[in-house]
């Protein structure tokens, strides 16, 4: 009797362990589920075959053993009802020798009523590819996919996993929003659905949205800025002066006026109004951002001023950001507040930021209907909390808020360095883990999380962020083992893992060094002391880890990060940071860089995995049709040319070679002090790029100490144009000491004009034959003090007045070349500006000027 009621318990238990072999079975999909869930079968049947060797069929009706996806008949017997789970919650269980994947999907993969998405089975399907079968998409493209080799007879065993991301509203900012490599790797990674720009059951845009309720251009849903100054300069922001300034980009309100508080609150329904015109299935979904234009408030008005309160330093703790040292919050979320009052149907949302970063005594909580986009300027973007003070500012400011608000949104920079020097980047997965927990201990329903570029190397970041916006409790550690191993081999991963503990090891170095103080770009002194004082270390762990990866894949993908490594290389040599001369796997010669640069612009995958050459924002708008008229130009002055002329970031040049050769300039920098160092900030990063006048990449580089070169053919003009990266702090300017080509410079790289930081000799520009008129917009430090004189010598215009803006209006003038000559230094953030009758372009050297008239 006993070894019989032995038999029946082993049996029993036998029939308990029992798994499903998936090779047996197919996928069943009910004919009218969603198209979500037939991309997921589809999915599903790619990648089974792949790991397991066998193709299951996809079936309409439901037989044993199968995968049943989504909500069908079979499921809900079973009390499987996808249609009650919450939006994205899904369902994975086993159950009568079948497998259920469930999640709550909409019919015809339509919104929720937040216009978001619902794509449950797709992402269940995602999580039983990745946590069971383990599968990971690593990078973009077919090689970052890692497949396990399974056997054909390989079983899933009693599953029953439920979830729902705690997160209503995902983003992760990738610079390619348009790619399909990296939105496939992101769906698989569950985020980013087919034809979205953000994961989530819930639209919550958040951004600064003055623009579009007084908007620039006539629009049928609110009266434009410049109509609404003209009836109203009273609604707009008042200068030191008295003056309520005119609408013109991130223009100010005056937010203490209570006919401008009815005004916006009346335009409010316009935003909900616009969105549904241009989004399919918005419904009627009440939500409004109202957030302020950047780096407003700024009214001067006594009302407006009677509400800023100082900032009391022990309450901020250390800054990473010094330009806050007023907290605008009291007349800022009195606004927020008033938009929410007038508007209670509406879910109004706004940022705590910059100016009204900080909550003020006896603040309230704030409306149920107001949801606030938490975005830290003060601590800094890129990994400034590295420095434990500001790290423990951060916290504080968290803390801060609690119980002020009913919703939260996360704007994260904490990770982000705007580089461009394919610099391996530590994800320091410790400040993940005390992010995430920060956020899941407060009312917090998305992140907006901005991403790295060159997935080659910043991959490992990448995939762990969308791996903690889907589920923000995983452990940031595991997962960096997990997608090294994966990517790279188990005995090559403990080698990368070293060149990103390494890099993350002298960044916190680098930024207690200066007290949390260090910007978010790739700075000359950041590639210095983090990676040029340890490239041999770099280089030989780089060197190992290729003498032990695994399969082909993971070869590729180590050559990936390895050409990634070849381009900082290359940066630290053009920056006489490290010996060109000593032998190196990842050396490149200047004609192997152009190769490099081809393939970055016309290798789509390549360009996805190191990051594209350098440009600036307006590019396209900095190459206008233009025409040399002549490169040999006699410009009559008396006065001596100086040279120091310093110029800020980015410029747009026309050159024009008379010869076969090379064009040649060579920069000079001024950087000033460093507070914490005590010395000279190192110059920037001098980037150029050389155009065809058909618009196509002629060449690109970096300014090998300040000198750039580049190829030329006679009698053809190029554009030609200097993008300075730098540290913010390091308030870094360059002039040009010398050129060997006749040149112009452009307006038309910057919105605003020619970037000038002094201008202290003339600036000349020619003028047609039969302009009727012109302008000139000059800004500068105050006092702006110039003379504007005409071919003949006479003087038609001066300026000496202690304002920032100016402008000088010449009606009927004569032909020729005038000249822009200050009496007194244009400098600050200054702008020199030509209306639309001019070319565009000044000449700053009359021996190399150069006459050039747009087409």
């Amino acid at each position: 009797m006993k070894v019989f009621l032995c038999s029946v318990f082993l049996c029993l238990f036998l029939s308990l362990q029992a798994g499903i072999q998936l090779k047996n079975c197919v996928i069943y999909v009910d004919s009218s589920a969603p198209s979500s869930v037939k991309t997921g079968a589809a999915e599903l049947q790619k990648y089974l075959k792949l790991a397991i060797g066998t193709e299951l069929p996809i079936v309409n009706k439901p037989r044993t053993p199968m995968i049943a996806l989504g909500d069908n008949p079979s499921a809900r017997k079973l009390g499987i009802e996808a249609g009650k789970l919450a939006y994205e919650e899904y369902i994975i269980r086993t159950v009568g020798g079948n497998l259920y994947i469930a999640g709550r999907d909409i019919p015809n993969d339509g919104k929720t009523e937040f216009f978001g998405d619902s794509f449950g089975t797709r992402y269940a399907v995602q999580d039983f590819l990745e946590n069971i079968v383990g599968i990971s998409w690593l990078i973009p493209g077919e090689r970052g996919i890692y497949i396990p080799k399974l056997s054909r007879t390989y079983e899933v065993k009693d599953l029953n996993i439920r979830y729902k991301p705690r997160f209503a509203h995902r983003y992760l900012l990738t610079n390619w929003p348009f790619n399909q490599d990296v939105h496939d790797w992101q769906c698989r990674n569950r985020m980013v659905p087919d034809g979205a720009f953000f994961s989530g059951s819930r639209y919550l845009w958040n951004n600064h949205s003055w623009t579009s309720y007084y908007p620039a251009k006539a629009n049928k849903y609110n009266k434009t800025a410049a109509d609404t100054y003209r009836d109203n300069p009273e609604f707009f922001g008042m200068n030191r002066s008295g003056q309520r300034v005119a609408p013109v980009g991130q223009f100010d309100l005056c937010l203490s006026n209570p006919k401008l508080i009815d005004d916006f609150a009346a335009r409010v329904p316009s935003f909900a109004k616009r969105h549904k015109d241009s989004f399919k299935g918005w419904g009627n979904y009440k939500y409004a951002c109202v957030q302020p234009n950047d780096f407003t408030p700024r009214c001067w008005c006594k009302q407006c001023r009677a509400m800023v309160l100082d900032l009391d330093p022990k309450k901020t703790g250390e800054l990473a950001y010094q330009g806050i040292v007023k907290n605008w919050s009291p007349l800022v979320f009195s606004f927020f507040r008033k938009m929410c009052e007038k508007n209670p149907d509406y879910l109004i949302a706004g940022y705590a930021y910059a100016q009204s970063e900080f909550p003020y005594p006896g603040m309230k909580p704030m409306p149920k209907n107001f949801i606030c986009t938490m975005a830290p300027l003060h601590t800094g973007y890129g990994p400034v909390r590295l420095y434990e003070p500001v790290n423990q500012s951060w916290h504080n400011w968290q803390k801060s808020w609690d119980g002020i608000f009913n919703e939260q949104i996360y704007y994260g920079v904490d990770f982000w360095f705007d580089q461009s020097c394919g610099a391996p980047m530590s994800p320091y997965p410790g400040l993940m883990k005390e992010t995430f927990q920060a956020l899941l201990a407060r009312p917090y329903v998305g992140a907006f999380m901005y991403g790295n570029k060159g997935y080659g190397q910043s991959g490992l970041y990448m995939w762990m962020m969308m791996k903690l916006l889907w589920n923000p409790e995983r452990d940031p550690y595991e997962l960096m083992n997990e997608y090294l191993e994966k990517a790279y081999g188990k005995k090559a991963a403990p080698h990368i893992r070293g060149i990103y503990n390494l890099a993350e090891k002298k960044m916190r170095e680098f930024v207690i060094k200066r007290k949390g103080r260090t910007g978010y770009k790739a700075s000359p002194e950041w590639l210095a002391e983090v990676y040029a004082s340890a490239w041999p270390e770099y280089e030989k762990m780089y060197s190992d880890a290729w003498m032990n990866t695994g399969d082909e894949n993971q070869k590729w993908r180590l050559t990936m990060f390895g050409e990634n490594l070849k381009l900082l290389r290359y940066h630290l040599v053009h920056l006489k940071m490290i010996d060109a001369a000593k032998p190196s796997m990842l050396k490149m010669t200047d004609e192997e860089f152009q190769k490099f640069n081809e393939k970055r612009k016309n290798d789509r995958l390549f360009a996805l995995l190191v990051t594209p050459p350098v440009s600036t924002g307006h590019f396209d708008r900095a190459k206008p049709p233009v025409k040399v008229v002549a490169a040999k130009v006699k410009i009559p002055t008396p006065e001596p040319v100086a040279s120091d002329n310093l110029f800020r970031y980015h410029q747009d040049i026309v050159v024009y070679a008379p010869a076969d050769g090379f064009g040649e300039f060579q920069l000079e920098y001024l950087t000033r002090d460093n507070p914490y160092t005590k010395k000279k900030y190192l110059p920037e990063i001098g980037y150029f790029s050389v155009f065809n006048m058909d618009k196509s990449l002629h060449y690109s580089g970096i300014a090998n100490g300040g000198r750039i070169r580049f190829p030329v053919k006679q009698g053809k003009a190029y554009y030609f144009f200097i993008s300075g990266k730098q540290d913010y702090a390091s308030a870094c300017r360059w002039k040009i000491v010398s050129a060997n080509l006749p040149y112009a410079l452009g307006q038309f790289i910057d919105p605003q004009g020619i970037a000038v930081s002094t201008l202290s000799s003339p600036m000349y520009f020619h003028v047609k034959k039969n302009t009727k008129e012109f302008k000139i917009y000059l800004t500068s430090q105050p006092p702006i003090h110039v003379e504007l004189v005409d071919p003949s010598g006479k003087v038609i215009a001066k300026v000496n007045k202690n304002v920032s803006y100016e402008t000088i209006h010449v009606k009927q003038p004569v032909s020729g070349w005038w000249k822009l000559s200050p009496k007194s230094a244009i400098s600050g953030d200054g702008y020199v500006r030509f209306s639309n009758e001019l070319s565009g372009y000044g000449v700053i050297d009359p021996a190399k000027a150069l006459l050039v008239e747009r087409q």
